[in-house]
This record gives structure tokens, C-alpha cells and sequence, in this order.
């Protein structure tokens, strides 16, 4: 099994592209947060609009979690009035938005596990669990009837288990000293196989891009800050082989722009 990890597109056209053309090299892409972008001059349905058409065409098996530029909550579920001013086809996603409390679990179809979800998804040969922890800030120990499901769908199915969150753990190379403090101690309890992550863009240029706690290996992929969005052709992404027992990174280097590698062993 093969798994591509992105986060923080932040409505990257061009990146949200490059992740559909390499759907077919992986057996599963997952995105930890950060699809949308809060600083955007554009109302949000735009970018919930431009998110659901991509999902719904993903040539492949997809998870996502919610980040703090997402607003997965009911204070963004879009005002019926916006309905008028859409072309037909743009009406019809809206109005699976609408229907939610949640904007985000207007995305669901087969083959992909949305926001706020344990689930075990057909993948390789036993499959793979995906558990998506929303964004909550105020949050300590929160969630945690996804980690529950999670951990006893893994118990019965043999599955690995991937779990989401936007923010990476605290104290650790990839989440350093700003990352989410509870997030640890879930992790220590539950030992999930991956822990994937976002949102601290800088911290695996300034730590790592892996890091572990116990037996579960915490990646963040990070964002080339600092770099115009048109000088950079793909999103950082780490890949993750199971059959090789090794994580890649691919990253934009800063401040020269090249493209680079870096890799871990994930065994011994």
C-alpha cells in the first residue's frame, strides 16, 4: 500500500490538479486540513464549490480532515439567497452544503472518508482504517469516539490505521512547541500506525518531517512559506510505502526553490 499525504492547499488550483493526475500511483491520498483559504477575496462558497468539483472527480480513494481555514461548522453552511446567483451545475454541489450541518460531509462519496469520521476504507489487501479528527481549537481531549471506533476497527480488521488532524502533536520535530498539547497523549494511548498533519508549515524544515511517539509515526509535509504560488508546481507531499517500510518527503526547498527529497525508514 502506497500513500500520498498533502495538506494546506489553501485553494491551490494548480495543486489541487497535481494531486488528481497522481491519484493512480497510490492506493490512498489523504489531505490533513486546509483545503480552503480564509484570506481568499472571494466569499467562501467559491471555495467549498471549487473543493466539492474536485472531490467529486477524484480518480481515486480520499480522505480529508477540516483545518482552521476550513470552518467545517454550521456557521458556514452557505445562506439559500447565495442558491440564485449560481450557474445550475454550481447550485446543485451548493445545495449538498445546505443540507449539512457540516459543510465538509457534503463531500462524502464511495471512496472517500470526510470530516469527523472512523471508517475502514477497501484498500490493498485487508484494507486500511482512516479516522478524521476535525479542527477544534478549544478542544483538549476531544473527539474521542473516533479513536475509539478507530482502534477497534484496527483490533478486528488487522488493518493499518491512519488517523487526520490539522495540527501536528506538541514537542515533537513536527509539531515543535506551538503544536496541538493534547494531541500526545491520545497518541500515547492509542498508538495509532500514522498520525498525519499539517498546519505548522515551517516546523519540518526548522525539526523533521516524521517523528514518533511510541510506536506511531507523525509526519507533516509542511508549506514552502515565503514562495509564490506560481513558482511552486506541487504541493509539498510525503509518500509513504508500506511494502518498502519507507516515508518520503518531497519538499520545495527555501529560499532556492529546488525540488528535494528526504526519506526515513519506518522500521527498525
Amino acid at each position: 500500500m502506497k500513500i500520498l499525504h498533502l495538506s494546506d492547499l489553501h485553494l491551490n488550483k494548480a495543486w489541487f490538479a497535481w494531486a488528481s493526475a497522481a491519484a493512480d500511483e497510490y492506493d490512498l491520498v489523504c489531505v490533513a486540513g486546509d483545503l480552503l483559504d480564509m484570506f481568499s477575496t472571494k466569499p467562501p462558497l467559491h471555495g467549498m464549490l471549487l473543493v466539492k468539483q474536485w472531490a467529486d472527480s477524484f480518480p481515486g480513494k480520499l480522505a480529508l480532515c477540516s483545518g482552521n481555514h476550513d470552518g467545517n461548522g454550521p456557521e458556514m453552511t452557505p445562506p439559500a439567497h447565495l442558491l440564485t446567483e449560481l450557474a445550475a451545475e454550481d447550485r446543485l454541489r451548493a445545495e449538498h452544503f445546505m443540507t449539512h450541518e457540516r459543510w465538509m460531509d457534503g463531500l462524502g462519496r464511495a471512496d472517500l472518508v470526510p470530516d469527523g469520521r472512523s471508517e475502514l476504507l477497501p484498500c490493498g489487501t485487508r484494507g486500511v482504517v482512516v479516522t478524521t479528527i476535525p479542527y477544534d481549537f478549544t478542544a483538549v481531549r476531544w473527539h474521542e469516539e473516533l479513536w475509539q471506533t478507530g482502534a477497534q476497527l484496527r483490533r478486528e480488521s488487522g488493518a493499518p490505521w491512519i488517523v487526520l488532524h490539522h495540527e501536528p502533536p506538541s514537542g515533537t520535530k513536527v509539531g515543535g512547541a506551538s503544536g496541538n498539547d493534547g494531541l500526545p497523549y491520545l497518541i500515547e494511548e492509542y498508538q495509532p500506525n500514522f498520525l498525519l498533519s499539517g498546519h505548522m508549515h515551517l516546523e519540518p524544515y526548522r525539526g523533521d518531517f516524521g517523528s514518533r511517539i511510541g510506536a506511531a509515526w507523525c509526519f507533516n509535509p509542511g508549506h514552502p512559506d515565503g514562495m509564490k504560488a506560481d513558482k511552486v508546481a506541487k504541493p509539498n507531499h510525503i509518500v509513504i510505502d508500506l511494502p518498502q517500510g519507507t516515508a518520503t518527503w518531497h519538499f520545495t526547498s527555501i529560499p532556492k526553490g529546488s525540488e528535494e527529497t528526504r526519506s526515513l525508514r519506518l522500521r527498525g
